[in-house]
Parts: C-alpha cells; sequence; structure tokens
C-alpha cells in the first residue's frame, strides 16, 4: 500500500499514469516539487550492500527518479529498522542483516541504490 500512497500523492495515478504502466512505461510525476520526472523504483536497503534484496519487493519503494539517482547507498536509522524487519519475515539472511549492521550509518558506494 505504501508505493500505491506514493504513486497517488504524486499524481501518477491518473489515465495518463495509469496507461503509462500498463504499457510497461514510467508514469510522468504530476505534483510536487519533482513534477515533470519520471517515477522509478528504489532500493530502501541498497543493493550494493545486500544483493540478496535486489528483487525483493518489500525492499523496493517508489521514488521520483533525479531523487534517486542523488542518492548513495546510505545506511542509516531508516534502513537499519527495514533491514530487521525483513530479517524477521524471513525475506532477509542473517548474513545479510549483519552486512547492513556492519555497514552502519555511511555512504557504501556513491550511485549504487
Amino acid at each position: 500500500m505504501r508505493n500505491y500512497v506514493i504513486a497517488d500523492k504524486l499524481g501518477c495515478l491518473d489515465a495518463d499514469g495509469i496507461a503509462e504502466m500498463r504499457r510497461g512505461k514510467s508514469p510522468t510525476v504530476k505534483k510536487g516539487p519533482c513534477k515533470g520526472q519520471q517515477l522509478s523504483v528504489d532500493h530502501i536497503v541498497p543493493r550494493v550492500v545486500v544483493p540478496e534484496l535486489d528483487n525483493v519487493i518489500a525492499n523496493l519503494e517508489l521514488l521520483p527518479l533525479r531523487l534517486n539517482e542523488s542518492k548513495n547507498a546510505t545506511i542509516g536509522d531508516r534502513q537499519l529498522s527495514h533491514a530487521q524487519k525483513l530479517y524477521q519475515a524471513g525475506l532477509l539472511s542473517a548474513e545479510g542483516l549483519k552486512k547492513v549492521q556492519s555497514s552502519g550509518r555511511g555512504p557504501v558506494l556513491s550511485g549504487a541504490h
């Protein structure tokens, strides 16, 4: 539901946005400071830190493209908390959780999400 709320708040769920998504394309952000950008998919816990989460849908969220591109692979409180939840749900291995914890609170690699 979080991604639905994000897409809705960014104005991406109108007829044009839905049509773009049905064609396998990214909808255009129509509301807010990122208006005009394409919507993209971001990894909450960066895949460079834990590649096993690359395609885990619970680790993905929608974000305007330029904002996503400007991020680095930082592990902060949000990423640590999210990794713990993924581990408790059986979606992240103990080894993966240790990688996140040891990367803690700082950039890992610039430009990798």
